[in-house]
């Protein structure tokens, strides 16, 4: 199996155990603060919000992360439709993840203000985890943004929970208000059969527009590859 992860896509639940894994290996503490571990953050981090969006729109996602740390967006998100018997469409999302620590002097606001002024694409998702216990008014922070009117395609938030993998909110501040609540555990549950990793096909080949790799690879925190057949 080649090892290269360019056409490598990955399933939000697969990140989601990537993150539980480094946890045990290493601790939170460092997951949080190691730059090692940037890419399991924001992988996990767009993973909760395309589980939700899964949860909202009913189709499945996956999801690669930008090979170039310099460079955005932060994850390449895609779907596919299969518009047509053995004719897919393939949807994507540039999704662009930042944090909100719990250390921060500025308020939600100013974070979400902050990331705006840097002129990303219209087609840009930007997602924001909120990392502080604190209530989050998503209509009165929407109300400020109108006045701005940001030229992005959406933009999200995935909130923190005391009860940890339940109930999470994620909820959109941009272009309209909207918010639902994710279990990770009852959504892996109930994805546990799709692709975990996956090439997808030009094409159908052999009755499917993908080639899984799930079940002799492993996801490393680097988002390399390792084998294990």
């Amino acid at each position: 199996m080649n090892n290269k992860t360019d056409d490598m896509l990955v399933h939000p639940c697969t990140a989601i155990k990537l993150l539980e894994r480094s946890v045990k290996d290493v601790g939170l503490n460092k997951i949080i603060r190691d730059r090692f571990y940037e890419k399991t953050r924001e992988a996990w981090i767009a993973s909760v919000f395309l589980l939700a969006l899964r949860k909202i729109e009913g189709h499945p996602w996956w999801f690669k992360v930008n090979s170039d740390k310099h460079l955005a967006p932060d994850i390449y998100a895609y779907r596919f439709i299969e518009y047509e018997p053995r004719k897919v469409e393939r949807q994507k999302r540039l999704i662009e993840v930042f944090r909100w620590v719990k250390t921060a002097k500025t308020t939600l606001l100013e974070e979400i203000e902050r990331k705006i002024k840097k002129n990303y694409p219209s087609t840009f998702t930007l997602v924001c985890y909120v990392m502080k216990e604190e209530k989050v008014e998503l209509q009165k922070i929407y109300t400020t943004l109108k006045k701005i009117n940001p030229n992005l395609f959406e933009i999200w938030i995935v909130g923190t929970s005391k009860e940890k993998l339940r109930n999470i909110l994620v909820g959109r501040i941009w272009p309209e208000v909207f918010s639902t609540k994710i279990n990770l555990e009852e959504s892996c549950i109930k994805t546990k059969d799709e692709p975990k990793i996956l090439v997808p096909h030009r094409g159908y080949v052999k009755n499917s527009f993908y080639e899984k790799i799930g079940k002799v690879a492993i996801l490393k925190p680097d988002f390399s590859l390792e084998n294990i057949d």
